[in-house]
């Protein structure tokens, strides 16, 4: 590409790689089970996570970091009752 006045200009392009593996966290076993919620969280191998809590999607808490042992981690909270919203999100850690 040519500039203005003998400048110079040109075009880069460049692919962004994912830094981590992604985190899933599907529908199956996801919800009530012995009077806690929970859900299942897979990623890769040894990926670290943190789950956080919030009640108003503003405001984040964790409330569990964990590594997926074999890729799999399943989450519960038994404190989910004491709460008339709760939201969950789970991401890498650090």
């Amino acid at each position: 590409m040519g500039g203005r006045y003998n400048g110079s200009g040109g075009i880069v392009e460049a692919l962004l790689q994912p830094a981590t593996a992604p985190i899933l966290v599907g529908i199956a076993n996801f919800g009530m089970v012995s009077n806690q919620f929970g859900f299942l969280i897979t990623g890769a191998g040894s990926q670290q996570v943190v789950v956080e809590i919030s009640s108003n999607l503003t405001n984040w808490t964790p409330v569990s970091t964990n590594a997926l042992a074999n890729g799999l981690f399943y989450f519960s909270d038994p404190a989910w009752a004491q709460w008339p919203r709760l939201f969950y999100r789970v991401r890498v850690w650090p």
